[in-house]
């Protein structure tokens, strides 16, 4: 909450049957504590689906390429369900030992998930 001072929060939970959390009263708690307005959305992905498909990408020098990003971008197009859209989950596996290993990882996913975003497509990493 300090560090990004949201003005708002969502929270997702599984239908009341099967929410832990909404056994522990986690959505007024949360209201509460931070006096923001909490919306509540109820999902089972279980049962429903996902409304999207979703694809992992892994890579590590190579992930700022052209080749990864025109990978990424035909299977958006040859997408034969447009309507569920394609949501790319990156992951840059750390490459050494050293203390500066997290720092070059962090930058390549940034670079990867700016591109992505810039070309109109969902990505995390």
């Amino acid at each position: 909450m300090h560090a990004y001072r949201p003005s708002e929060i969502i929270i997702s939970t599984y239908p009341e049957t099967r929410s832990g959390w909404l056994r522990r009263d986690l959505i007024d708690r949360v209201r509460d504590a931070t006096g923001l307005p909490v919306e509540h959305v109820i999902a089972d992905p279980d049962t429903e689906g996902l409304p999207f498909h979703v694809t992992l990408a892994v890579a590590n020098r190579t992930a700022s390429g052209d080749e990864l990003l025109d990978a990424l971008k035909a299977k958006v197009e040859a997408e034969e369900e447009k309507e569920r859209g394609r949501l790319f989950i990156v992951v840059i596996p750390l490459e050494g030992g050293d203390g500066q290993a997290t720092r070059r990882a962090r930058t390549r996913l940034k670079l990867v998930l700016d591109r992505l975003h810039q070309a109109g497509m969902y990505g995390a990493g």
